[in-house]
This record gives structure tokens, C-alpha cells and sequence, in this order.
């Protein structure tokens, strides 16, 4: 799979489809549950971090859903 599949990030899953962090973030649970987004530590301690990691093509998928459904993003 190439590396540029993924996204790390809620700025630039935000930024994927123009939209607000703030947004992305209240679609969590959504994005959790599509599967396209997980959690992850990144670094070493005592500089490890928390961050969200998602796949372009799953984010695209949910994105999708919600159009047939006529729900907004």
C-alpha cells in the first residue's frame, strides 16, 4: 500500500475535505465506527503522543455513505 494512503492528524483529515477540525472531531464516533480512523502512540518515552491516523480511501468511503444517505459531512 503506498505510503501517501494515509493521514495523520485532525487537521489534515479536516483539510481532506475543507471542512473545520472542530468538525472532524465532533465526527469521531462516526469516523470510529466506519473504520477509518484509529489511534495510535507515535515516539518514545517521555515524548510519546497521541495521535489519529486514518486511510484516504476508507475516510472517502464514509464520505461517501453519507451523500447516499443525504446527510452532511
Amino acid at each position: 500500500m503506498p505510503k501517501n494512503d494515509h493521514i495523520e492528524g485532525w487537521q489534515a483529515i479536516a483539510d481532506l475535505f475543507g471542512l473545520s477540525e472542530k468538525t472532524m472531531r465532533n465526527r469521531k464516533q462516526e469516523l470510529i465506527d466506519a473504520g477509518a480512523i484509529i489511534f495510535m502512540w507515535k515516539g518514545s518515552p517521555p515524548n510519546r503522543t497521541y495521535v489519529v491516523r486514518a486511510k484516504k480511501d476508507k475516510l472517502w468511503a464514509w464520505a461517501s455513505d453519507k451523500a447516499k444517505k443525504g446527510e452532511p459531512i
